[in-house]
């Protein structure tokens, strides 16, 4: 995976100018379903939504499947709280539906971010309703800063 850059090497002038698109994509050379041969692409995230911790890049589209694992969070609805300084885990706020046993949730969510993504992470636990109202209707930012 990386970031995807365009160069025009048909400009005569300045062919080696390169234009940074900020997607990160995943490139892969394995014969496509349809038999096709090609090289293809496949856009994972924005760097600007990239966060490393303990040296590993996540994105929200590698966090978003372990949140919709527990029936409380399956609505999909998580920030990931961008620190100031770097820090040895993941900080998240998760939207929760319902009256569930927030302990036991904040619990299992933990532990399968762990086994999913390799990382320690401190979760708040916030209901869908307070989440959904920290953006436009029906969509949050998935980054914020602490």
């Amino acid at each position: 995976m990386g970031e995807l850059v365009a160069t025009p090497l048909q400009n005569f002038i300045d062919p080696l100018i390169r234009f940074r698109s900020e997607d990160l994509v995943w490139l892969t050379r394995e014969k496509c379903p349809s038999g096709r041969t090609h090289t293809r692409f496949m856009v994972k995230g924005r760097t600007g939504d990239q966060i490393v911790v303990r040296g590993k890049a996540l994105l929200p589209i590698s966090i978003w499947p372990t949140i919709e694992s527990q029936s409380e969070s399956k609505a999909g609805l998580f920030q990931i709280v961008r620190p100031d300084a770097p820090e040895d885990f993941l900080r998240l706020r998760v939207g929760y539906a319902g009256n569930p046993d927030l302990a036991s949730l904040e619990e299992r969510l933990k532990e399968e971010i762990l086994k999913q993504l390799g990382v320690e992470s401190r979760i708040e636990l916030v209901p869908n309703d307070d989440l959904l109202k920290l953006g436009p209707p029906h969509k949050i930012p998935r980054i914020v800063k602490l």
